[in-house]
């Protein structure tokens, strides 16, 4: 009789340990179900924004391209954006900020292509950023030869 007493107390502890593991458990099942759908809400929120901002950079190629009388090539434009984002892993948000001045810059579609492709070459090359090397480019298109002295190309101006 004085063991089955004593095991008593033991099966309580044992039964409210179980009571406790089951109750952990169904918090931490709540939590993660609660972290999960914030997670959801905070990505949905993000991929929202980031079409409106895309939507936003092809508006601004869009009046860009109107303004200097090229309006009929705005889709390819768009459409060499993307390729070239998608070729060379640079952000379209980069990409069409370079390209977009380095056509007001030139006038001319098929220059500023060239142009800021090898821009793309030469950031990824890691002597500059492509913002500093499609300026330096534009600037050498005018005759300003200045900024692609830091390309390195052993160049002299003699």
């Amino acid at each position: 009789m004085l063991i089955g007493q004593a095991s008593q107390p033991l099966t309580r502890q044992k039964k409210s340990t179980s009571e406790l593991e089951i109750a952990a458990t169904k918090l931490g099942k709540t939590l993660a179900g609660a972290f999960s759908a914030y997670k959801i809400a905070q990505f949905g929120k993000e991929s929202v924004k980031a079409f409106a901002q895309g939507q936003k950079q092809v508006a601004q190629l869009t009046a860009t391209v109107k303004s200097l009388g090229l309006a009929f090539a705005a889709p390819e434009m768009n459409k060499y954006i993307d390729n070239l984002e998608r070729l060379s892993g640079v952000n379209r948000d980069l990409l069409q900020p370079a390209f977009q001045k380095l056509l007001t810059q030139t006038g001319s579609i098929s220059k500023s292509q060239k142009i800021l492709s090898t821009a793309v070459a030469v950031s990824k090359s890691g002597v500059m950023g492509l913002e500093d090397a499609a300026n330096a480019l534009s600037q050498a298109f005018v005759g300003n030869t200045k900024g692609i002295r830091g390309f390195n190309l052993g160049l002299t101006t003699t």
